[in-house]
């Protein structure tokens, strides 16, 4: 039988993803990949502030949430 690691290990994964790609390798890279289809990305803008600060903001206080330091939420 598997073993749940914990929603804590998760999101520390996610915060993980979230700063690897909006801070060391740059949202551009992504924004590159996805236009290298001839696809253009029309919502670069929103896409960049999602994964440099919401995202890792909100995958924080989920984290908080539930290793239960966070209570008010």
């Amino acid at each position: 039988s598997s073993t749940s690691r914990g929603l804590g290990d998760v999101y520390k994964r996610q915060i993980g993803t979230c700063i690897l790609i909006g801070w060391i390798l740059k949202p551009k890279t992504v924004i590159d990949e996805v236009e290298k289809t001839g696809i253009k990305m029309v919502r670069k803008g929103l896409y960049t502030v999602m994964v440099k600060w919401v995202a890792p903001i909100l995958l924080f206080l989920l984290l908080l949430k539930s290793l239960g330091i966070l209570t008010i939420i």
